[in-house]
């Protein structure tokens, strides 16, 4: 076995560098590159971008005697052979070497049709600090990938960063991948474009030992059997999945994310936090969960306004952040016994311009919820006891916070909860505070609620450590005013029937204004709460005038058909 080298002179990297002494002009001494990669077989390289320095990884040192170099000093297709020093393309048990300051190779379709190659080594050395960036346009096969990693030339360590870019439908398909391979290394990969994807058989690693980045954006798919984002004490990594059709699956969607609870460990659906609300459609991490560690953070900063999240919640710390755009979880939080609601468990902190909404029928649990000034709290409601709730050992609102009630049925009349009102929206199991402080039971007028019924409000009461919403009449006067008057002695349903030019039912209007204010938990009122826009509410009126015949006649359709009996004797009765 030959251990003996000699040195040549490198055009691209204007530097002596070691190589085999069996090295020729045109060729490389396969036997050496055999033992590097000797677990490798044909067709399955490994593929380091940035430079070396994991343990599956060879050396540099060892690498040498199989280097080859990338001379151009600028941009240039990987499969021109003139970029190439020996104009020999590197194999799949080779490692190309990239030293001359950040150029950029492109492997793509510019020369004309797809290629497919098989990669062995791409490193990045030399003994200064350099960049080293390669496109993916066309089909790229390798073995391990490692983006961003740790050169050690002359015992001196070099760091490096490493950029992996697939787009316009480019295909990298890789046994596994690391991002942030070794200390004092900074990695990032971008899958960008509707068909462009990275295939990964084993385990996608971001932020392995150091800086880790994956971005995938604008349809871009991601897959991988494994995921795991920070995942040593001193590794920082992110993952952004944002635009519409943006994947990442993980075990066919069966898998579990690891956040890890050992380095810094960020999922962001949507795009990077702006301070601004969102322009960014949400992506996808189709898995079955996260496992959250200590130090992981999963942040919703997207432009959805019905944006639903399913991967469950598979352990209990970590923080769940809401900075923009309305996200409801379809997950394991609307169970009570999730670990993320435990004690010692996680956050969910709603933030900047963020909403979330709580489902009809279904409660969210979670160890600490707080809102800031200018977020929402969205409530859809079905019918008097089907409505979303909100528990948390710990809440914290500011005294400004805003609650939407979105009512979902149109067709259904309030009967009981215009009496008991909407009772534990948010029930805190230890401590509620509202703007830091512990308010008294009662009425909470700073509360800002707002709704989508058109003659009823709804507003925000403390009961011990909840809160609740009662439901009130919209509109005053009590059916004064003359005909035709829309001043402030009007009622609102009559206001309405004027405004929009209905005047032969403006005495019908005045009556139903005396019913309303009179008994707004009653059966006339309460069938008025689900209406949402004046043209239900004139029409729910017209449908209540005699006909021609002087007969009276029950509405075919809209919403009140079951009550309109009931409204045509009490028209009568303050006609008499």
């Amino acid at each position: 076995m030959n251990h003996v080298y000699k040195t040549v002179w490198n055009a691209g990297l204007q530097a002596w560098v070691a190589v085999s002494e069996m090295v020729k002009g045109k060729g490389k001494s396969k036997s050496a590159a055999a033992r590097c990669l000797a677990p490798v077989k044909k067709g399955v390289g490994l593929l380091i971008v940035s430079s070396l320095g994991l343990s599956m990884a060879p050396s540099v040192a060892n690498a040498v005697a199989n280097d080859v170099i990338w001379s151009n000093s600028s941009t240039g297709e990987w499969t021109d052979t003139n970029n190439w020093d020996g104009s020999n393309l590197p194999t799949d048990t080779d490692t190309a070497v990239i030293a001359n300051g950040g150029a950029l190779v492109s492997a793509g379709t510019t020369t004309g049709g797809n290629f497919d190659t098989f990669v062995g080594t791409l490193a990045f050395n030399t003994s200064t600090f350099y960049k080293g960036f390669l496109t993916v346009d066309g089909n790229l096969s390798t073995g391990q990938l490692v983006v961003g990693g740790r050169l050690e030339t002359g015992g001196a360590q070099n760091s490096a960063i490493g950029r992996l870019t697939i787009q316009n439908g480019g295909v990298v398909n890789s046994t596994s991948a690391l991002l942030g391979g070794s200390a004092n290394s900074n990695g990032t990969a971008t899958v960008t474009g509707s068909t462009s994807r990275w295939n990964i058989v084993d385990a996608l690693i971001v932020g392995h030992s150091d800086i880790g980045t994956l971005s995938i954006i604008d349809g871009g798919v991601v897959s991988s059997a494994e995921g795991t984002i920070g995942s040593q004490s001193n590794a920082h990594g992110t993952v952004i999945i944002g635009g519409a059709g943006s994947q990442w699956i993980i075990d066919g969607g069966a898998g579990t994310l690891q956040l890890s609870s050992l380095g810094g460990a960020n999922l962001i659906i949507g795009e990077m936090n702006t301070g601004n609300p969102s322009v960014t459609a949400p992506g996808t991490l189709s898995a079955a969960g996260i496992d959250f560690g200590s130090f992981g953070g999963l942040q919703f900063n997207h432009n959805s306004d019905n944006y639903s999240f399913a991967p469950d919640i598979t352990s209990g710390a970590g923080v769940i952040h809401l900075l923009s755009g309305t996200t409801r979880f379809n997950n394991n939080l609307t169970n009570p016994n999730n670990s993320f609601a435990g004690p010692g468990g996680g956050s969910l902190n709603v933030q900047q311009t963020g909403t979330l909404e709580l489902e009809a029928g279904k409660s969210l649990y979670v160890s600490g919820y707080s809102m800031s000034s200018g977020t929402t709290l969205q409530v859809n409601v079905t019918n008097d006891t089907t409505y979303g709730k909100l528990v948390a050992n710990t809440m914290y609102l500011p005294s400004d916070a805003k609650f939407h009630v979105n009512v979902a049925n149109p067709n259904f009349g309030f009967t009981t909860a215009v009496n008991n009102g909407l009772t534990d929206i948010l029930s805190a199991n230890d401590q509620l505070l509202i703007g830091g402080v512990e308010v008294p039971d009662g009425p909470i007028s700073d509360l800002q609620v707002t709704d989508n019924s058109v003659l009823f409000d709804f507003s925000a009461a403390r009961n011990a450590n909840s809160i609740d919403l009662i439901l009130s009449a919209v509109g005053g006067g009590g059916g004064g005013g003359g005909g035709g008057d829309t001043g402030s002695d009007s009622g609102l349903v009559e206001q309405i029937v004027v405004a929009q030019g209905n005047s032969p039912a403006t005495g019908a209007a005045r009556a139903l204004d005396t019913i309303i204010n009179a008994e707004p938990g009653g059966a006339i009122g309460s069938l008025f709460v689900p209406f949402t826009t004046n043209e239900q509410v004139n029409d729910a009126v017209t449908q209540t005038l005699p006909l021609l015949t002087g007969g009276s006649q029950v509405a075919a359709t809209s919403a009140l058909t079951g009550m309109n009996r009931v409204v045509q004797a009490r028209i009568e009765s303050n006609q008499a």
